[in-house]
């Protein structure tokens, strides 16, 4: 939400996007180039989840790096990935650990939350600047270094403000998860009872008439009738048919 509607929320939540000063991001962070060592876990950064323990993704990884050569992460620091910025791949790490030095460290300074940090930095007018501060000729090759991320600006409100403006939006953020998961699991369970019902191995309350193995053309024909004006245009997709 724009923080020009703060006044909307209950709360400490009163002030005017006016009344905020303006900064520009160098002021409040410092970049960390300090390197890691051994004990500490491997973080990633994702656009969905934000920074992540490298284990909890799905996906395989091989580096020949050492702890050394990592960057080194602490609790509250804000890392990103430079060519995925621009696509929200940012977020605050909830432990100290070490990263890519392909990605950046910045560590806040005492005039920001890093709650706030986090939730100000994927927001999508931030996410369009960062796009606009990137250097490269594609968006692929797009890459958001530090002396460029220190240049944009933004409006900045004093400490209590921050605090509960990144506590509301955590709130909805958790009772969007707990939703996903209930999704997730509402899907499981209607796969398996796909699956059962769908290949005969459990039958509707009160069928009694027996299953038969045909082929679709047995059930199908295909339709090749022209359309015409008056009808609208379909497509169909993977998740919505």
């Amino acid at each position: 939400h724009d923080l020009a509607q703060c006044s909307r929320f209950p709360g400490t939540l009163t002030m005017k996007r006016e009344a905020f000063p303006h900064v520009r991001l160098k002021e409040v962070f410092t970049c960390r180039k300090e390197t890691g060592f051994d004990g500490l876990p491997i973080l990633s950064v994702t656009i969905s989840d934000g920074v992540i323990s490298r284990d909890r993704l799905t996906r395989e990884f091989r580096s020949s790096l050492s702890h050394k050569d990592h960057l080194l992460v602490r609790r509250g620091d804000v890392v990103y990935n430079m060519m995925r910025m621009w696509q929200g791949a940012s977020g605050v790490a909830s432990c100290d650990g070490v990263v890519s030095p392909a990605y950046v460290v910045c560590t806040p300074k005492a005039e920001i939350d890093s709650d706030f940090a986090h939730q100000l930095l994927r927001s999508p007018s931030m996410t369009f600047l960062f796009w606009v501060y990137s250097h490269g000729l594609t968006d692929d090759r797009r890459r958001l270094y530090f002396h460029d991320f220190g240049q944009v600006p933004v409006f900045l409100p004093p400490l209590v403000e921050q605090k509960a403006i990144a506590a509301v939006l955590s709130t909805w953020d958790r009772a969007i998860e707990q939703t996903t998961a209930l999704i997730a699991a509402k899907e499981r369970l209607k796969q398996g009872l796909m699956q059962q019902l769908l290949s005969g191995k459990r039958t509707h309350r009160g069928a009694n008439s027996p299953w038969r193995q045909c082929h679709l053309g047995d059930v199908f024909t295909e339709r090749r009738e022209p359309g015409h004006d008056e009808l609208p245009m379909l497509s169909v997709t993977l998740d919505a048919g």
